[in-house]
């Protein structure tokens, strides 16, 4: 069975409108996939996630929107 990809889409750091990238942490060490979304420019982050739709849910989610 194909696995199927699925391209999440950041939006940019509410903080400092940098560009956003999704990190894997965690994998080699304890054999757990946790991913957590950074800004590249500032660095903000969110705390890491057991999949990437959360981590970029959680990212992607702003007050009142």
């Amino acid at each position: 069975m194909a696995e199927e990809i699925k391209i999440l889409k950041l939006m940019a750091c509410p903080f400092c409108g940098g560009i956003a990238e999704m990190k894997l942490y965690g994998y080699k060490v304890s054999g757990w996939r946790t991913y957590a979304v950074c800004c590249r420019k500032c660095a903000a982050a969110t705390t890491t996630y057991p999949t990437k739709r959360q981590a970029a849910y959680y990212w992607n989610r702003r007050d009142g929107k």
